[in-house]
């Protein structure tokens, strides 16, 4: 079980934000895949708006984006690009079930206004709700300093 005295410090609120902004960028490349797929499928005609079936592709296609990160290495593509990652309490690898608790906890975080995101600024441990919800931690990824080598260390003396 991961303890915070035993885990690297919690990442701050604002890194996990702007690696949430990054994270727009794949997502929205995976829905041009999607539309692209289905507009082509369906002999290039368009689909009309607020189809219910296109939306839930979108959203699952954002689902597997985000579920298959966390489970696969504890980092999306914004998590690596800012050094952060994501730890459950259990320490073993997360479940299906997890990751969609996960995730559907993420967009009511994100619907009232960013609320359940911006509780990261306040939460001592800088947790928002998705994290609560799930007993898990986003934690500092940076890599720890290297002691110098031995020839680092040795210097000529001289010159």
């Amino acid at each position: 079980m991961n303890t915070p005295e035993a885990s690297p410090p919690a990442a701050s609120a604002w890194r996990r934000i702007a690696a949430g902004i990054y994270d727009v960028f794949p997502v929205l490349a995976i829905w041009f895949a999607i539309g692209f797929l289905v507009v082509g499928l369906r002999g290039f005609r368009a689909v009309p708006p607020y189809t219910w079936w296109f939306e839930l592709l979108l959203l699952l296609g954002t689902f597997l984006y985000f579920a298959l990160s966390w489970r696969r290495g504890g980092q999306t593509l914004g998590m690596r690009a800012w050094r952060i990652r994501l730890l459950f309490d259990a320490g073993t690898r997360p479940g299906w079930g997890l990751l969609a608790l996960r995730f559907g906890m993420l967009l009511l975080a994100l619907a009232p206004a960013l609320l359940g995101v911006l509780w990261g600024l306040i939460d001592k441990q800088r947790r928002m709700w998705h994290d609560i919800a799930t007993h898990a931690r986003v934690v500092d990824a940076s890599p720890a300093p290297r002691a110098p080598s031995a020839a680092q260390s040795l210097k000529p003396v001289g010159k």
